[in-house]
């Protein structure tokens, strides 16, 4: 690449620019060859002089002021060549002597008009006023011609813009004269043609200058005439700025209200037409493009000035729809940024409220329950209340948690083989026992045959039945009545079913006002007495949106509320399939995990297990489930738990359950304790997965590849404050059995290993 400099002066004093290039010779630095370009060679002086001497050319280097090639013949003032261009521009405006040109200089910077085309110039902005150079009112033009910083000033005299249409008639006038004087003599014909060549070389000139000057700028200039209502074009880009020439919005006021002017643009175009413009002004307008249909904005200034002794006024008009296209999309970002902003805190200070009412709950009944240690009942009925709450907060933690994942993004709908008659019987064993403690009739039908498989997320149909499911027995007073049907058609799309499911109460039902507004987090209607979230009729609405399905609600106050759901699910082929962690089943490990788990494993201990004393299972337990005699008493668990209180709760706990527990503080530590205890020693590893060391992923993933009879068959359970679904898998996939989430419900926990033990056979 070549590189150049700024504007400098040459070895022999003139002004020019130096250009070099670094030389490499088979790889290696040999040089640098360096150039003087004179400003001479850049521009020829010659091919930018006007015929008629009425105007001229000047270039000048915008960030230092030089003048580069200065003005010629009339213009030529060889006194000045010392000074910058805005100080050669002001001397030329006032017509000063070389002696008054020092004075000049200083008010360079008060001149208003020189002011703002050298702020243009600082800017890489072209621009044009109208000035009295030499004694001639003339137009001054500046350009930059894209070359580091020069830029080329014009300054055209008016007379000459105007004379263009005088020349043009005088030339048909020629061309009369001279086929005249033909039929007079030769000599008059010869004369009459030589005047012809000149006027139209003259006219070739100006037509170029002009067209140039049109190029150069971006913008639409136009001179006006009120008493005239004559339109001078100077740079005829109006069409392409407005879509309409300045000369077409001017006579017919109807070409305005076509394009779709805005108030302001209107008022504009009348206020030209009848001479109202008496000041230097500035604006903006819209219209609306005529070709695309799209919105367009236009900058303008109108400067009125006299000529002739007649009024004219110079209009230049902008485009500027990609600034304000960029105007509005920062101001939608920033109403978007505030609403989001408003959103936040607004779900910061609802959770506040949410989280302080359970937590008030269970601090005050903690309270409660301390200052009346003698008094059993009313200890025992502050503990039911404080579990009442506890569950209070944690579904609000998990509606918290779904809602969260929803809206970001982050929650995933599988597709895998499910029966729809099992998730229907599932999901009403849950809902039948809560009917049972309000004494409310639960009606449950399904059309499908037991054979029906379908794809898709069984979870999450789960668990926005359940939610629905929930709201009717919360809101249904006692003796009142559930309906839960599912109903299927054939769908549009070959392949699947259209399936609908369709819950319904004779509960307190909800107002026309509130349904507007069910779908909004933590909205709440108030008038039950039961707690909520104000989350779970969102998390239904995301659910069956991401699954592209339907949702409809009726509801009528104090005769009930019907919800439909419709599905299009995919049929399955072939026979139900259970996943494999179902069947207790093992995901493979590979190589390269165990191998990684191993080298962790480099520092061992000698502590070996010990068991804890073992103690009764607690009458509470016992009557959960008084048919099965299936007992736990001196079952072995190893606890892989890193957090010591947690480890306490949950060892005394077990071992209220009978069971002898050793706890291990890390992955590490479980893997030992573990490997380095007899075969079938241990029933069941309870596993934390956030821990030090080994995570618990890694610590099951070296426990079951382990060369001994029980590492494939040891019962691994993890139990982790991870609690999405997509947690669950991961358990599995790492060779886990079952997935138990913290806090600890022990009845879920003694059930779960006693429903392991069981299938496995063992005791």
């Amino acid at each position: 690449d070549i590189n150049f400099s700024q504007t400098d002066t040459l070895v022999d004093g003139t002004l020019g620019r130096y250009a070099w290039k670094s030389l490499w010779i088979n790889g290696r630095f040999a040089g640098t060859l360096y150039a003087g370009i004179s400003s001479s060679k850049l521009l020829d002086k010659k091919q930018l002089d006007l015929l008629s001497a009425d105007g001229c050319f000047m270039l000048f280097d915008s960030s230092t002021g030089t003048v580069i090639i200065p003005p010629n013949q009339v213009m030529e003032t060889p006194e000045y060549e010392s000074f910058s261009f805005y100080e050669l521009l002001v001397a030329l405006q006032q017509n000063n002597s070389s002696e008054e040109i020092t004075q000049s200089a200083h008010e360079a910077q008060d001149r208003s008009e020189v002011a703002k085309l050298q702020r243009a110039a600082a800017n890489d902005e072209s621009t044009m006023f109208i000035a009295s150079i030499k004694g001639k009112n003339s137009y001054v033009c500046i350009d930059s011609i894209g070359r580091a910083n020069w830029y080329l000033c014009s300054i055209v005299p008016v007379e000459t813009v105007r004379s263009e249409s005088e020349q043009v008639a005088q030339s048909f006038g020629a061309i009369t004269a001279v086929i005249i004087a033909c039929l007079i003599a030769v000599l008059v014909m010869a004369f009459f043609y030589y005047r012809r060549r000149v006027q139209e070389k003259g006219l070739e000139i100006r037509t170029h200058l002009y067209g140039a000057l049109s190029d150069s700028l971006d913008i639409a200039v136009n001179m006006y005439s009120p008493e005239e209502s004559l339109v001078t074009p100077i740079v005829a880009k109006s069409r392409k700025v407005v879509g309409y020439t300045m000369a077409e919005l001017m006579s017919n006021r109807k070409v305005g209200e076509r394009a779709r002017l805005s108030e302001s643009g209107q008022k504009l175009l009348s206020r030209l037409r009848d001479g109202e413009i008496h000041s230097f002004e500035q604006g903006e307008f819209s219209l609306s493009d005529p070709s695309t249909e799209l919105d367009r904005w236009v900058s303008y200034s109108v400067n009125p000035f006299t000529y002739e002794d007649k009024k004219q006024i110079l209009i230049v008009f902008r485009d500027i729809t990609a600034e304000k296209n960029m105007q509005f999309s920062m101001k939608d970002a920033m109403v978007a940024a505030e609403t989001a902003n408003h959103a936040k805190s607004d779900f910061l200070s609802r959770m506040s409220h949410e989280i302080r009412t359970p937590m008030n709950a269970i601090i005050g009944m903690a309270t409660i329950a301390k200052n009346h240690l003698d008094d059993d009942e009313r200890v025992l009925a502050s503990l039911e209340k404080i579990d009442v709450a506890s569950d209070h907060l944690l579904s609000l933690i998990n509606d918290v948690l779904d809602i969260s994942k929803i809206e970001s993004g982050k929650m995933i709908i599988s597709n895998d083989q499910f029966s729809l008659r099992q998730l229907v019987e599932n999901t009403a064993s849950v809902i039948l026992a809560q009917c049972e403690q309000k004494n409310q009739e639960f009606a449950v039908s399904l059309d499908a045959n037991p054979e029906d498989l379908y794809l898709g997320d069984r979870i999450r149909i789960q668990q926005l039945l359940i939610n629905l499911l929930n709201n009717s027995v919360k809101y249904t007073p006692p003796g009142g009545h559930i309906s839960f049907s599912v109903t299927r058609a054939p769908s549009k799309v070959r392949k699947y079913m259209r399936v609908t499911f369709v819950i319904s109460d004779d509960g307190i039902g909800m107002s026309p006002e509130y349904l507007e507004h069910i779908f909004e987090p933590f909205v709440m209607e108030g008038r039950s007495d039961s707690e909520g979230t104000g989350l779970g009729m969102p998390i239904v609405k995301n659910i069956v949106t991401m699954m592209n399905g339907d949702i409809q609600l009726r509801s009528e106050i104090n005769k009930g509320t019907a919800v439909s759901i419709v599905l299009n699910l995919e049929r399955a082929e072939g026979e139900f399939d259970e996943p494999a962690f179902a069947k207790g089943e093992s995901a493979p490990i590979t190589s390269e995990a165990v191998a990684n788990i191993k080298s962790a494993l480099t520092a061992k201990t000698e502590k070996k297990a010990v068991g804890l004393d073992v103690k009764e299972v607690q009458a509470a337990i016992q009557e959960a489930d008084p048919d099965d005699d299936y007992s736990l008493q001196g079952l072995r668990v190893l606890l892989a738990e890193d957090n010591d209180l947690n480890a306490e709760i949950a060892m005394e706990l077990l071992s209220d359950a009978g069971i002898i527990v050793d706890w291990a503080r890390d992955g590490e530590q479980a893997c030992e304790m573990f490997s380095e205890s007899r075969v079938g020693y241990y029933d069941v590893i309870l596993m934390d997965i956030q821990m030090p060391i080994l995570t618990g992923y890694q610590a099951t993933e070296y426990i079951r590849s382990l060369e001994r009879e029980d590492a494939r068959s040891v019962t691994i359970l993890a139990m982790s404050a991870n609690a999405f679904i997509e947690d669950v898998q991961t358990s599995l996939v790492h060779g886990m059995d079952d997935h138990l989430t913290k806090p600890i419900d022990i009845r879920l926990v003694l059930k779960t290993i006693k429903d392991k033990m069981k299938n496995k056979g063992s005791r």
